[in-house]
């Protein structure tokens, strides 16, 4: 699909999402999310989940 990129998630990034979601109080599967965001340097996520609101380097937008 033209301008959209899928991310791999690899065991590095699952290691990392469980760090983050014991900091950040998230589920696993946010911090999957999270986690990749932080490796491949995104900053920015739309979503109405609040737990993203919890997250220093990142900047929830609501749609």
């Amino acid at each position: 699909m033209a301008g959209l990129n899928i991310l791999e998630v690899d065991v590095d990034s699952i290691k990392r999402a469980v760090e983050l979601g014991a900091r950040y109080g998230l589920l696993i599967t946010d911090s999957i999310h999270l986690s990749t965001m932080d490796k491949n340097r995104i900053g920015n996520i739309a979503t109405n989940d609040g737990d993203f609101d919890r997250v220093d380097f990142v900047q929830a937008w609501k749609p």
